[in-house]
């Protein structure tokens, strides 16, 4: 007497018997279609986080722009002497840089075709002046095409660690390879429609003997179907969708298409906790070697892993790993994939692991995870979602390596760790995000957690200076306030503070004492304005400030994280237009439907500024660059209390950047805003800014520029030793020098 499970299973056979008559007729008229398509789109079930295009526009240089490293981390190929003859080759010369692209999906689950086309480039620095296409005669001919180096997949779950993928065709494949496949997994793949009756016969005959599920009676095909388009639930009805796909799937796509596909996407393992998909990165993952070059000692072992993968890994259990390797070369010789003296001389391979990468930094992957949890439910239910961002994948490898480059001057037991997070200025979204040491896989994201940020407050109180100065009149840079000794009288006692380098300079202007981050000054800026109307203007710009504020907060005594601050520093840069700091560009369905747009920190719609104040501000903070930034930064350092955080944020080209470097547990370390985060902007910055050149922004027309005489701070009309060009809100300036009084502008007590 049968059991239940086996009246099930019977039923199933039933089904899916009347299923392949009417997909065999099908399968005749099904049009033809390429490995390529069926590995690009997104199955069901599956989870894929691209980085944005790269566009390759006139004016900028290869070289700067990266374009030889972003198409060297999609995996092409760099060829010599020749033009790029398959797709995945590109050709880098003095006139021209081609690039055989291949076909690849953008927004909506659009297929690309493969297609040869170049850049024109102009000597001796390879300037982009054009784009060219191979004509049918194989000759360049003009071209409208809009070149960019594609998305790259930077993560395939958010849930788990993986290696990048390293996918692989079929043919470049020791045969070796794809024989012991199928001998461990389907022997009859190339006789069945996707679905092997005589399989599922066997499996429940053995399956009945031994009064326990020993072996299944799913072929390579509903394999892939259940890695891709199937949740983890295991129901008759999953088993019977899993078999009409299946066929399906056979019927639109040839065998080598999907046994390509199958190799690229089975799951093998894990190593040092990271989990390994497609024989590419399972090849590196245990031998340290290419999947092109798998002897067949190695690929009996991988195809014997498929099975049990946490059961059957040679780097933990060696001797079910060879007796799994034995069954497999057993079967690879009964089908005559090899010779019995063959089979005989395999033996077990050393496991020799290449070190493992697991794409971007853990706390990245996290972030996204978060972002996307919160908008939709589809990863706890096993189900996929295409997540498309605006990182950069070359700038994020520069961020994580110029992190990684200043943490190494620090001893590893210090605790020292350090984020960096930048943004397009033009549309807030985010393309480089460091929560922590690269080389360290804690997965705490500091670009997310609350410090003290130090005087990188400051150009917020001079903001609410110039704007608008609570109920006093509006100052302006030229505004002189005395640096003396200042003692104010607090609930809690009297309170005075000081100078990071303990020294007065009697008086001085609003500029110099944001430039030079001068303690004294910003206070008294600050009470005269009225604390209150100051705060007030800090929560505008989403710095969050406690109930019971001491007035120290002027100088960065509260907590705000690194991209609170970014959000802060973007509205300064696009004079005074609140931009939403975006994480996520866009989510989608893996068919290809959008989920919603534009997921990150939101912002409020009014202006927490003038245009013309922010303008005038950001200018006055190139002054703190000018020496060591790139040509164009600017920004404000920042230390806290005993250098516990150094912090830097400011911009260059079209980004806002904010660093952090310090210690988690908050020790006194020491540390300076321009000797430890600055230089991490500096590396960082020298090699984005080419990629994203400032947006024109028009000076606000409220703004005019004046000589002004530093001594007196009054407004000249000619330049002299003593002068200096100035910029002004209209209507609020100092006077003109003149023959009568006022000699001088009043200063600020």
């Amino acid at each position: 007497m049968l059991s239940l499970g086996q009246h099930s299973l019977r039923r199933c056979l039933l089904s899916l018997a009347f299923a392949s008559a009417a997909y065999g007729l099908a399968a005749a008229a099904s049009a033809q279609s390429s490995a390529a398509r069926l590995e690009l789109e997104v199955g069901r079930s599956e989870t894929r986080v691209y980085s944005s295009p790269t566009p390759l526009v006139t004016g900028k240089r290869v070289g700067d722009l990266g374009v030889a490293r972003r198409f060297d981390r999609l995996g092409y190929r760099r060829v010599r002497g020749r033009r790029p003859s398959v797709p995945g080759e590109y050709f880098w010369g003095f006139d021209h840089f081609w690039v055989y692209q291949r076909a690849h999906l953008v927004s909506g689950q659009k297929a690309v075709p493969a297609a040869l086309w170049g850049l024109e480039l102009k000597r001796p620095h390879g300037e982009i002046v054009g784009v060219v296409e191979v004509g049918p005669e194989g000759d360049p001919v003009g071209s409208n095409r809009r070149a960019y180096v594609e998305p790259e997949l930077l993560f395939e779950s958010l849930t788990e660690r993986r290696a990048p993928r390293v996918p692989v065709e079929l043919e470049a494949l020791p045969d070796v390879v794809w024989q012991a496949v199928i001998a461990a997994e389907d022997g009859r793949f190339f006789d069945h429609r996707g679905v092997d009756g005589r399989g599922i016969a066997r499996a429940l005959l053995r399956n009945a003997r031994a009064g326990q599920v020993k072996q299944g009676g799913s072929t390579i095909t509903q394999q892939l179907i259940k890695v891709r388009e199937l949740t983890p639930k295991r129901t008759l009805g999953r088993k019977v969708s899993e078999g009409l796909r299946a066929l399906a799937l056979e019927a639109e796509h040839s065998k080598e298409e999907i046994l390509q596909a199958y190799l690229n996407s089975v799951y093998f393992g894990a190593v040092e906790n990271v989990s390994l998909y497609g024989i590419g990165a399972a090849a590196r993952g245990y031998f340290g070697v290419e999947a092109t070059e798998l002897t067949l000692e190695q690929a009996s072992v991988l195809a014997g892993i498929i099975q049990s993968p946490n059961r059957l890994t040679p780097a933990r259990h060696r001797e079910a790993a060879r007796e799994r390797q034995s069954y497999v070369l057993g079967r690879m010789k009964d089908l005559g994939f090899i010779t019995t003296a063959q089979a005989d001389a395999a033996s077990l391979p050393k496991v020799r692991a290449r070190q493992l990468s697991a794409g971007p930094t853990t706390t990245l992957r996290n972030a996204l995870r978060t972002v996307v949890e919160a908008r939709s439910d589809r990863l706890g239910d096993g189900r996929g979602v295409v997540v498309r961002t605006a990182l950069d994948p070359w700038l994020q490898e520069v961020a994580e390596k110029s992190v990684a480059d200043l943490l190494r001057r620090f001893d590893p037991e210090s605790g020292v760790s350090a984020a960096l997070v930048a943004a397009r200025i033009s549309d807030g979204r985010i393309v480089a995000y460091v929560g922590g040491d690269p080389n360290k896989l804690d997965g705490f994201d500091r670009v997310q957690s609350k410090r003290q940020p130090g005087s990188t407050v400051k150009p917020f109180v001079v903001v609410e200076a110039l704007d608008r100065c609570g109920e006093q009149d509006e100052l302006h840079l030229a505004t002189r306030v005395r640096d003396e000794k200042l003692t104010l009288e607090l609930p809690s006692g009297p309170w005075t503070p000081r100078n990071s380098k303990r020294e007065f300079r009697g008086v001085v202007d609003l500029r110099g004492a944001l430039v030079d981050s001068l303690n004294v000054p910003t206070v008294r800026v600050a009470r005269h304005c009225g604390f209150d109307v100051v705060a007030e203007r800090f929560e505008a710009f989403g710095l969050d400030l406690p109930a019971e504020r001491p007035p120290s907060f002027v100088l960065g005594s509260v907590e705000t994280s690194p991209v609170d601050l970014l959000s802060a520093y973007l509205t300064l840069a696009a004079q005074g237009r609140p931009e939403r700091v975006v994480l996520v560009d866009s989510l989608e369905l893996p068919g290809g439907r959008r989920l919603g747009s534009r997921f990150g920190q939101k912002r409020g719609t009014r202006r927490p500024v003038r245009s013309s104040t922010a303008h005038i501000v950001r200018r006055a903070l190139e002054d703190v660059t000018w020496e060591w930034g790139p040509e164009g930064s600017w920004g404000k350092t920042g230390t806290s209390s005993r250098g516990r955080d150094a912090w830097f944020a400011g911009g260059s080209g079209d980004l806002v950047v904010v660093v952090w470097v310090g210690a988690d547990r908050g020790r006194g370390l020491g540390l300076s805003g321009r000797g430890t985060a600055a230089p991490i902007f500096q590396e960082f910055a020298s090699k984005a800014t080419a990629s994203y050149p400032a947006v024109g922004q028009e000076r606000p027309k409220r703004v005019v520029e004046h000589w002004l005489d530093e001594e007196t701070g009054l407004i000249v009309k000619y330049e002299n030793s003593r002068a200096r060009r100035e910029l002004f809100r209209r209507g609020h300036m100092p006077p003109r020098r003149r023959l009568l009084l006022p000699r001088s502008v009043p200063i600020l007590e």
